[in-house]
């Protein structure tokens, strides 16, 4: 049901299409681009669990993700809440155990919590606020992409809100895109 973001439907129809490997939004604030990927991150975990990597661009973001928007969606679907562990207090802020897969989340100013971990799908949020300091490690969203690489059929889904012209990480990678709507 599109009522409430009618926009959703293409990104449904990407994110379901398994010859696309990633997918760029490039919205402004308060569009659903979280609802879209705690959809698609709750129908994953369902359908076809495989280890999933948010990251974002600090960990207040991240720990506020995972408590405020994913987690209570986990706990409020059937499907999904079964998934959890039976202990409340089993459930970690920044790695949710879903029985079959897990959720880790990461962010911009730390590759240890970038890397390491073989991912599925990884969710970047808010790009345009990520750090633009490489580390030694490298840049933090090449470095949270490297981890898809022991998956044939992976995804990754990158957001942001575009900030300055000629310095907005999103806005360059949806130039890459075939910037479909």
């Amino acid at each position: 049901d599109f009522r409430s973001y009618p926009w959703h439907k293409g990104l449904w129809k990407a994110i379901l299409d398994p010859d696309i490997t990633h997918v760029t939004t490039c919205w402004g604030t308060q569009l659903g681009k979280t609802a879209f990927q705690v959809a698609y991150l709750s129908w994953r975990c369902v359908t076809d669990p495989v280890p999933v990597l948010i990251a974002g661009p600090d960990e207040r973001l991240c720990r506020t993700v995972s408590v405020n928007k994913i987690q209570p969606i986990l706990k409020a679907s059937r499907e999904t809440r079964r998934l959890l562990p039976a202990l409340e207090h089993n459930i970690k802020d920044l790695e949710l155990d879903l029985r079959f897969s897990k959720i880790y989340f990461g962010w911009s100013g730390s590759a240890s919590t970038l890397g390491e971990k073989s991912i599925g799908v990884v969710i970047k949020q808010e790009l345009d606020k990520w750090t633009q300091k490489a580390s030694i490690e490298g840049d933090p969203a090449s470095l949270a992409e490297e981890r898809v690489k022991d998956f044939v059929e992976y995804k990754i889904i990158q957001d942001s809100t575009p900030t300055e012209e000629g310095l907005s990480r999103i806005r360059t990678q949806w130039e890459l895109s075939d910037m479909r709507t």
